[in-house]
């Protein structure tokens, strides 16, 4: 494993699967991690499951304000050193049926998110001349998923980005 003591985290989608397994293995490495997700429940059971120092943060990404106000949260910490753009979205639906809302609902989520939350936080990582940014992205993505082609066209989008 990588030793990654010293450095900040934020873990985006914490209240699901895979944030809650990505957040135990950057604490096993040594990481400060900030969490965010949008279910209080969910965050508040995986901070008792944790047992340990990190920081939550509960941020609706379908939502500009606090998307600006969890990057100016994290600047005012010094920003982070890693970001994991994890936080994602299903409307599924064949194209034939699908409302534009359905559409649009993923985009923001898993695209446009994405895009306003790294630009508000790059810029610390340029600074520091280090900084990482993984995007989880789906398989999907490459092969396509009948009824998915919103979510499928955005987790795309995010390999491009």
């Amino acid at each position: 494993m990588f030793d990654l003591s010293g450095k900040k985290v934020l873990i985006t989608g914490a209240s699901g699967g895979i944030g809650r397994e990505l957040s135990k293995s950057f604490l096993d490495m040594g990481a400060k991690i900030i969490v965010s997700g949008t279910d209080s429940k969910r965050l508040n059971s995986l901070k008792e499951e944790l047992h340990q120092e990190c920081e939550f943060y509960k941020c609706d990404l379908s939502n500009a304000d606090d998307i600006n106000d969890l990057t100016e949260y994290l600047n005012g910490l010094g920003g982070v050193d890693i970001l994991i753009n994890n936080a994602g979205k299903t409307e599924d639906n064949l194209l034939m049926r699908m409302s534009d809302e359905q559409w649009e609902n993923v985009m923001l989520i898993n695209l446009t998110s994405v895009m306003k939350l790294t630009r508000g936080i790059i810029r610390g990582m340029m600074k520091k001349r280090w900084g990482r940014i993984i995007n989880i992205t789906s398989v999907v993505a490459l092969t396509g998923n009948p009824g998915q082609s919103n979510y499928v066209a955005s987790k795309s989008g995010l390999i491009g980005f």
